[in-house]
């Protein structure tokens, strides 16, 4: 929490609680309990519909939000205040109540107060809620310019504004029916006596609507950069929040508003719904990813390609367009994958014998192992230039005692790995792994990348990690 924040939420309270005061004191307030639950049940039933359409994109559609994310965040904007409408406007409608528009004002305020407070982190910057400072401060502009009315010679009674009694004809000709704001007045004070209603209102719409429109940029200029490694559920929620933002300050006007304005909204809501729920999610300007990865044998020169993408897509409409896969007879495998990739909640992956590689070198990957004194067995592994090692992996159950002894670099790049494995009397023998990324092979010479490439939809975007899409790998029995 900076500085600022903390005097923010210090002197708020203190400045309406003395314009409060003072206008107590003069007997220009009228204090009434109709109407101080109507927007806290807005904002819930607010915050319920849009964090529960966003679930319901994430579970039904979850990829739009990376191809249409304007219309996400348009169908919960609109969504909010529709339901922030239907019940202020309808409340006011059946329960009229002369104060409405101050009662919400001051319960924003003490709701961005409490937001500040909370002061969640890690959605933009180091802050979750880094925009709510404008929203208190916007909304006590407000309340100072509704309280400041107080203040008027001239008695007034507003819909949806403090109700101000009516003039007895009295005057204050005694120090002790004055009070001690009174008696204290400034030339500024006495300026915004003759302050004109019409600007009051002026300032409280503008600011408003000002801050607002500040949200909104901020948030399209912003939200590419923020959410580029988040699933897309992560990203929803967000939206969501995001929108309330944006509309609950404009709770204020909701009982004042013409019904033409929430019957567009409304059928904002209706198309961006439907579109959301219902478009095809990917496009060539932003395809699905998929990830690509061969791996050849070295001891008898087989390969299997793997690609992995977005679960149904991948299996269903990406890799059997490959020619390779439909002619793998021995190996033809698609299966949910156990981890996600970046941005994908849900992950399948396609295993075949694919097109060869080059003819691997030589010396990519050399193994030799010698017998020890006794249950041991040493085991060097020597990797070209053009390969970057993983050592020894064991599969299977019971895992043998090792230990990696050495590793050695030569003048020519050449990397020597040296571990010794121990023996039990009840397993004579243990199969190992040795494998390298043969990073000096490039994309543009491994056939199967090509193909995968060649054969994908527009839609779809076939990577992989750099220049190492190859795997070489030797299968090595020490006993």
């Amino acid at each position: 929490m900076v500085p600022s924040d903390i005097a923010l939420l210090i002197a708020g309270p203190i400045l309406v609680s003395l314009l409060v005061f003072e206008a107590n004191r003069e007997n220009k307030v009228q204090y009434a309990r109709r109407g101080l639950f109507r927007f806290p049940l807005a904002l819930g039933l607010a915050i319920a519909a849009c964090l529960g359409t966003s679930l319901l994109y994430s579970k039904v559609n979850p990829y739009v939000i990376y191809s249409y994310p304007n219309a996400v965040l348009f169908s919960l904007v609109a969504l909010g205040f529709v339901v922030l409408f239907i019940v202020l406007a309808g409340a006011a409608w059946l329960l009229p109540t002369p104060h409405q528009t101050t009662t919400v004002l001051i319960e924003s305020l003490i709701m961005w107060w409490i937001i500040i407070i909370i002061d969640i982190k890690g959605l933009l910057e180091r802050r979750a809620f880094f925009f709510t400072p404008f929203l208190y401060v916007s909304t006590l502009i407000s309340i100072v310019a509704m309280l400041l009315r107080t203040s008027r010679p001239e008695v007034h009674t507003l819909p949806g504004a403090i109700r101000l009694p009516e003039s007895n004809g009295t005057t204050e000709s005694s120090d002790d029916h004055v009070s001690i704001f009174a008696r204290g007045r400034t030339r500024i004070v006495d300026m915004v006596k003759g302050w004109d209603l019409d600007l009051r209102k002026g300032v409280i719409i503008g600011t408003t609507l000002g801050t607002q429109l500040g949200l909104f940029i901020v948030l399209m200029v912003m939200k590419d950069s923020y959410f580029q490694y988040q699933q897309p559920r992560e990203i929803m929620l967000v939206d969501a929040a995001s929108a309330l933002f944006l509309v609950l300050p404009l709770a204020i006007f909701m009982h004042k508003m013409h019904w033409s304005i929430p019957i567009l909204f409304s059928l904002v809501f209706i198309g961006t719904f439907f579109f959301s729920l219902f478009i095809f999610p990917f496009t060539p300007y932003s395809p699905a990813y998929l990830e690509f990865s061969q791996i050849v044998s070295l001891d008898n020169g087989t390969n299997v390609v793997q690609v992995a993408g977005p679960r149904g897509y991948t299996e269903n409409d990406i890799v059997p367009h490959f020619p390779s896969f439909n002619n793998s007879k021995d190996l033809h495998k698609c299966a949910e994958s156990p981890s996600g990739l970046a941005g994908q909640p849900e992950s399948s992956f396609c295993t075949w014998h694919g097109l060869p590689t080059p003819e691997p070198p030589i010396d990519l990957l050399t193994v030799i192992q010698y017998r020890l004194l006794g249950p041991a067995v040493t085991v060097k592994v020597t990797y070209s230039l053009e390969c970057k090692g993983y050592g020894l992996e064991f599969g299977g159950s019971p895992q043998p005692r090792w230990e990696g002894v050495s590793r050695a670099e030569e003048v020519n790049g050449r990397v020597t790995e040296t571990f010794k494995v121990w023996f039990s009397d009840k397993v004579p023998k243990y199969t190992a792994r040795v494998s390298c990324v043969w990073y000096g092979l490039e994309k543009k010479h491994v056939p199967a990348y090509t193909e995968a490439n060649l054969f994908s939809p527009s839609w779809a975007s076939i990577g992989g990690d750099g220049e190492g899409l190859v795997t070489a790998e030797r299968y090595i029995d020490i006993e």
